[in-house]
């Protein structure tokens, strides 16, 4: 079960910064490979996973065949939690932004003269290399009132990425923006809801039986 959850351990490692949009972003998930392992699990998998954006606080929901997860951020207090509501189980995880941040290398990010407009926003190419991971590319707009930080797995790309791939323990993702809407997000998707209950990693892994 801890594959499924490979996406959105990576996606947390994005930030946002100088954001001034607020509203809602949505991407289309589809998967170019999968691990052995994850044959016939398939439609577990996310293939929406939507962006909600307010003030320094960002959200990130994905509904799979189980249930669903949420990623909450808020980039003033560089804090997080993490929203798993499977099987009827509703649990929240806080989450260490800030761990592992030293052992960290900064990706290779390139800009290319390649460009295409998504959803009607003007993107740019670029060519992004992580350590330990497949080499990716990402198209990015400058048109949005918000960006990724320097610690995304873009690096701090001048914009925001409208189309991207993701490659890392056997899982190859493309994501594609299918929507942009801007609109007044309430504060109760940034908080963690009186029916979960709070665990921390290590308890949330000795359910799984890691």
């Amino acid at each position: 079960m801890k594959s499924i959850f490979v996406l959105l351990a990576l996606l947390f490692t994005f930030q946002i910064s100088a954001q001034q949009f607020e509203g809602e972003i949505t991407y289309s998930i589809s998967y170019l490979q999968v691990p052995e392992e994850m044959h016939g699990f398939e439609n577990m998998l996310p293939t929406v996973m939507k962006y909600y954006f307010s003030g320094d606080k960002m959200a990130i929901q994905q509904d799979m065949g189980l249930g669903s997860q949420v990623v909450v951020f808020d980039n003033a207090t560089n804090t997080g939690f993490v929203l798993m509501d499977m099987m009827g189980q509703k649990i929240a995880m806080k989450v260490d932004n800030t761990k592992g941040e030293e052992e960290t290398a900064a990706p290779t990010v390139t800009k290319t003269s390649e460009s295409k407009k998504i959803v009607g926003y003007n993107c740019t190419k670029y060519l992004v290399k992580n350590e330990g991971m497949d080499d990716t590319e990402a198209w990015v707009t400058t048109e949005l009132k918000t960006k990724m930080g320097a610690k995304s797995p873009f690096g701090a790309v001048d914009g925001f990425p409208l189309e991207y791939d993701t490659a890392k323990d056997g899982v190859k993702t493309h994501f594609t923006v299918t929507s942009v809407s801007e609109k007044t997000i309430e504060s109760a998707k940034f908080q963690i809801p009186e029916d979960y209950t709070i665990m921390t990693e290590e308890e949330m892994n000795s359910m799984g039986g890691q």
